[in-house]
């Protein structure tokens, strides 16, 4: 299953109900958890047989999702480059926004 329309990271007792939800109304779900084991009991319990993958990486959920180019969708990638940039923001996925929205959108942030 790839080409999932929405990545979650945290699979606390919120982070499940959200799933659910979202799968509920029809979306499909990548799901990453810090301790991988959460995501494995998670997947063959309350998200058995339903459109969720589980991850046991930030790049494989990355991998697992489906960019729709839009304005919207590029200015969020921009904001989030910029964290990116800062190192606060620790997902390495420079070169997948860079491909995605064309060009070096990182040379202009301070």
């Amino acid at each position: 299953m790839e080409n999932l329309d929405i990545g979650l990271i945290g699979l606390a007792v919120m982070g499940e109900n959200l799933v659910l939800n979202m799968e509920s109304k029809g979306f499909s779900v990548a799901v990453y958890n810090r301790t991988v084991s959460k995501v494995d009991d998670f997947i063959n319990g309350r998200a058995a047989g339903k459109r969720i993958k589980g991850c046991s990486n930030l790049k494989e959920l990355a991998a697992s999702l489906t960019f729709r180019k839009s304005e919207f969708t590029k200015e969020v990638l921009i904001y989030f480059a910029e964290y990116i940039k800062r190192g606060t923001f620790t997902l390495r996925v420079r070169l997948r926004f860079q491909t995605y929205i064309g060009g070096n959108i990182f040379k202009n942030l301070k």
